[in-house]
C-alpha cells in the first residue's frame, strides 16, 4: 500500500480508536455453513474490522467455547445482533442451520437492522426460498462496497462517502485475493476416502418398522464392510464406536426434535455433544440420520463431519427409495454431492445435507 494512502487511512481511522464511545454499539452476526462459506465469513470478519474498528463481529467458529450448549449460546447472540451477513455459496443454499439463523436474525432486528446475503458464485436474483426475502449482494467489488456502505449507514458517526470509498479501495485487492484463493481450493475436487468399515445402528422401536430394509441396502452396496446393531442401546453404540474407525455411520432411531438427543428408549438418550464426541473418535466422515426431525442433532454433528438428516416426517417407502439411489451411487464411487443431488431428484424423502467437504468413498 502506498505511503500516501497509509497516511490518509491513518488520518481517517484514528478518530474511531480514540473516540469509540461516540459510535453506537453494533454487533454483526456472520452466518455460514460449509468450508467455503466459513472461509468467506473469516474474510469478512477481517476486512470489515479494518474499515470499522468499532464493530463487534461474531461467528460461531470461534465465539462458542468447546463444550458449551452452543444452541443456547447461538440464540443469545442472535437476539443481541443488530445486523446479519449470510455467507451464501452454491453448496449451502438449503443448509437448515443457516436458514434457521437467517430466520432468527430477521426477527431480532428493529427498523435500523438488516440481513444481507453475501453471494459467492451465485447471482443474488437466483436465490430462492426463505432467503429470497433479503436483498443480497454479489461477492465482487461492487457488491462488497454495497455491503460496506450499508454498514456505514448504521454506525453513529458515518464516514464521508469519499473517505469510505478510499478505505475500501485500499483494502479491496487483498480482500479479492482471499476470495479468489477459495476457488483454487474448490477446484481440487472431492477428497478420496478409503471406505473400510460401515456402521448401521437401529434402535429396537425401528427394527420392526423398516430397519431391515436399511440393513439390506447397506449390505448390498458395501458387503462385509457393514457392522450392524439392530437393538441399539447406548452401551452397544459406545462399545462399537470405540472399537475402531467407521468412515460411514447410518443411524435409525427417534430424535428429540427440541433437544436433538438421540433416543434409544424414552429414558435412555445421548446428547448431541456426546454423540459428536463418539463419532469424532471413530473418525466418521459421513453420518446419515435416517429418521424424522433430526435437524438439531444433525446441526451439532455437522461441525465436524458431513451429515444428511431428516427435516420432517419421513415415510418408510420414501426413505427406502432415497437410500437405494444414494448408497448405490456412493458404492459406485460417485461423490457425496452427486449421490445426494440424484437421490433428492428421484425420491420424496425430506433429507438435507449439512455439508463440510465433498468426498468419494473407494
Amino acid at each position: 500500500m502506498p505511503n500516501k494512502t497509509l497516511a490518509r487511512l491513518a488520518c481517517i481511522t484514528c478518530k474511531p480508536y480514540i473516540t469509540t464511545q461516540l459510535f453506537m454499539h453494533m454487533k454483526i452476526f456472520l452466518s455460514w455453513s460449509g468450508d467455503s462459506s466459513k472461509t468467506i465469513a473469516f474474510i469478512l470478519q477481517k476486512r470489515l474490522k479494518q474499515i470499522f474498528p468499532e464493530l463487534e463481529l461474531w461467528m460461531s467458529a470461534y465465539s462458542i467455547e468447546a463444550g458449551e450448549k452452543w444452541g443456547k449460546e447461538l440464540d443469545v447472540e442472535l437476539q443481541s445482533t443488530s445486523f446479519g451477513i449470510i455467507c451464501l455459496t452454491p453448496e449451502n443454499l438449503a443448509a437448515p442451520w443457516l436458514l434457521f439463523e437467517a430466520g432468527a436474525l430477521s426477527k431480532s432486528f428493529d427498523s435500523t437492522g438488516g440481513v444481507v446475503p453475501y453471494c459467492y458464485k451465485i447471482a443474488p436474483a437466483s436465490v430462492q426460498g426463505p432467503l429470497a426475502q433479503f436483498q443480497g449482494v454479489p461477492a465482487d467489488e461492487k457488491g462488497s462496497f454495497s455491503l460496506v456502505a450499508a454498514i456505514n449507514n448504521l454506525v453513529k458517526n458515518k464516514r464521508e462517502k469519499a473517505d469510505l470509498q478510499e478505505m475500501f479501495d485500499a483494502f479491496w485487492p487483498q480482500w479479492r485475493k482471499s476470495l479468489d484463493e477459495i476457488a483454487v481450493k474448490e477446484n481440487k475436487g472431492p477428497e478420496y476416502i478409503e471406505l473400510k468399515r460401515v456402521f448401521c445402528g437401529i434402535t429396537a422401536d425401528f427394527a420392526t418398522r423398516g430397519g431391515d430394509k436399511d440393513i439390506a441396502i447397506l449390505k448390498e452396496n458395501f458387503g462385509d464392510k457393514v457392522t450392524v446393531a439392530q437393538d441399539l442401546s447406548l452401551r452397544a453404540l459406545r462399545n462399537t464406536l470405540l472399537s475402531g474407525e467407521f468412515e460411514l455411520v447410518h443411524l435409525v432411531g427417534e430424535v428429540d426434535r427440541i433437544s436433538g438427543e438421540f433416543m434409544f428408549t424414552e429414558k435412555e438418550r445421548i446428547s448431541p455433544e456426546g454423540l459428536s464426541k463418539l463419532l469424532q473418535n471413530t473418525k466418521a466422515r459421513l453420518v446419515i440420520l435416517a429418521t424424522c426431525d433430526s435437524l438439531i442433532l444433525g446441526a451439532e454433528l455437522s461441525r465436524h463431519m458431513n451429515v444428511v438428516s431428516g427435516i420432517n416426517t419421513i415415510q418408510v417407502d420414501n426413505i427406502v427409495t432415497w437410500e437405494e439411489c444414494f448408497y448405490h451411487l456412493l458404492g459406485q464411487r460417485k461423490s457425496l454431492t452427486t449421490a445426494y443431488d440424484l437421490a433428492q431428484g428421484t425420491a420424496k424423502a425430506p433429507m438435507v445435507i449439512l455439508f463440510r467437504n465433498d468426498v468419494i468413498f473407494g
